[in-house]
Formats: structure tokens, C-alpha cells, sequence
């Protein structure tokens, strides 16, 4: 976590530290408990990828309190275009068990590493 001084003066930039970025929830203001996937996210690599084995895709996925991907947002993309483009799909379509802030449900960020499938 961020200092009390540098969080202070984040904020007072008007820095909102639940918007996806380094100051994303270091100050616990937007969850106590990430949004966690309900099945392990492995993407299969597809017939038509440029690599064999392309290198993992990270992104930001934002959870509805239902458990539900509502965006996502690349942080790292893959260095395949095609599995990229199906990790995006996959995400979109995953399951999640929400965030949680004071033990009920909240929409939250997550970053998200979508490995090729073993």
C-alpha cells in the first residue's frame, strides 16, 4: 500500500484509486476481497494462432456484483493477435465469485492472467 502521504496527495489530484491503474484499491476503499474466477482461466490456443505457444494474456476484467465480466481492458496483451483477440472472448464470458467490501457483493477490477491451455 501507498503512504498515507502519497494517498492523501493522490487524492487530492482527484486520482480515484478504483479506476484500473496503479492506485487501483491500495487503500481498500473498493473491495476487502477481489473478484476470483470460478473455473482456472485457460484459453485454448486457436488452430489459426501465429505462435504455438503465445505468451499469456493479462487483463484488467471488471466483475459485476453478480459475478458477471461487465468490461475488459488489456494491460499486457499476448504477442499473438489471435489468442489475444480469444482471451478478450474468454473473459468476457467468465464466471467470477465478486469482490466483496464489508461482506456483501460490490462490482470490482481484477487483473487477470489467461494463460494458453495446457
Amino acid at each position: 500500500p501507498l503512504p498515507p502521504r502519497v494517498r492523501r496527495a493522490l487524492g487530492a489530484r482527484g486520482v480515484s484509486s478504483c479506476t484500473p491503474g496503479p492506485t487501483y484499491n491500495t487503500d481498500g476503499s473498493c473491495f476487502d476481497e477481489r473478484p476470483k474466477p470460478v473455473a482456472p482461466p485457460f484459453v485454448p490456443v486457436p488452430s489459426d494462432a501465429a505462435e504455438p505457444h503465445p505468451r499469456p494474456s493479462i487483463l484488467w476484467v471488471k466483475v459485476s456484483a453478480e459475478g458477471k465480466t461487465e468490461a475488459v481492458q488489456p494491460l499486457r496483451p499476448s504477442n499473438d493477435p489471435t489468442f489475444e483477440r480469444d482471451a478478450r472472448a474468454f473473459a468476457d464470458q467468465m464466471s467470477w465469485y465478486p469482490a466483496t467490501k464489508g461482506g456483501q457483493a460490490v462490482e470490482g477490477w481484477t487483473q487477470m492472467i489467461f494463460r494458453p491451455q495446457p
